[in-house]
């Protein structure tokens, strides 16, 4: 997903992306109705009126932000499972095309509040499980064609990644370890795959 806004957003879109630049703004234990009309042209009695509460916006903002990270996903699809996978590394790489450091700003702060929000919770649940089926299936695909080896489980791998690359955003974000999710990137690309998956003959 990019964070390029829409030349002319909607009403709903344009309450979004401002909540998406509170969000990141303040936090999420900062973060009040006023700030997010502060961010757009809407008013906070039009806000509290739509939604009620801070708690009920963050809620669509967060099925939005999915929405919209998800549709990204179509960059994965294609035919060369190697291609998928360099693509779906990018995914999780903090400050690549397609994960901005203000993305993963407002995916750490919806983290943090899902610990104490069940509804949260299951909203990143259900993203991240279709995050590990699409990288099971991209391993899947590679162990059909033989560019990947097939006596590994996918399902275990998809697990290893995403684990590896979202620890190193979660160091980035939190810790402010600026570079180390690319780094990790690189070495899940140079050193790790040719070891775990890639096929002698691939």
């Amino acid at each position: 997903m990019s964070d390029a806004r829409r030349d002319v957003p909607s009403s709903h879109e344009e309450i979004m992306w401002a909540t998406h630049d509170a969000l990141c703004k303040h936090g999420y234990a900062n973060l009040t109705m006023r700030n997010i009309a502060a961010e757009c042209s809407k008013s906070h009695s039009l806000l509290t009126y739509h939604y009620d509460t801070k708690e009920n916006l963050i809620a669509a903002y967060l099925e939005f932000l999915v929405e919209q990270f998800d549709e990204g996903g179509d960059l994965i699809d294609g035919d060369d499972p190697m291609e998928r996978l360099e693509r779906f590394l990018d995914f999780f790489t903090v400050g690549s095309d397609v994960y901005s450091e203000e993305l993963a700003v407002a995916f750490f702060e919806l983290g943090n509040a899902a610990l104490r929000d069940e509804g949260f919770r299951e909203t990143l649940r259900t993203h991240e499980a279709g995050n590990l089926r699409i990288l099971t299936d991209i391993v899947e695909r590679g162990q059909e064609t033989g560019r990947f080896r097939g006596d590994i489980d996918a399902d275990d791998v998809a697990k290893l990644l995403v684990s590896t690359l979202a620890g190193a955003g979660q160091l980035e974000m939190a810790a402010g370890m600026t570079g180390i999710s690319a780094d990790v990137r690189e070495l899940v690309r140079t050193e790790l795959l040719p070891e775990l998956l890639f096929a002698d003959d691939a």
